[in-house]
């Protein structure tokens, strides 16, 4: 996907499989393959009803923060810089936080 969708959120795992998610807990990122969700989740499913069952196979908590990604490199030191990469802020979409229960930052 070369161009960012204008709302993500409203597309299925199928339309977006080029794409990555990129997760913020408390205490580390991670990069995730779309196309790896397709085997978590029915590939029909709306990206929004997908985020927010998501969890940090870590801590077990939700994500802080979490992008929509074309281009996993994104921001990665030593890489040289893709012109052609985006990324989209899904964090409003996420549900509010518990405080209480997040990862403590590091």
């Amino acid at each position: 996907m070369k161009t960012p969708p204008e709302q993500p959120l409203f597309l299925t795992l199928l339309e977006l499989t080029e794409c990555w998610l990129r997760m913020q807990c408390g205490k580390r990122r991670t990069d995730m393959p779309i196309r790896s969700l397709t085997k978590r989740f029915n590939r029909l499913h709306l990206l929004r009803d997908v985020i927010v069952r998501l969890r940090c196979g870590q801590c077990g908590e939700p994500p802080q923060a979490i992008e929509l990604v074309n281009d996993p490199k994104l921001g990665a030191a030593g890489m040289p810089e893709n012109p052609q990469a985006w990324s989209l802020d899904l964090t409003p979409a996420l549900p509010p936080a518990d405080n209480t229960k997040r990862c403590a930052p590091s």
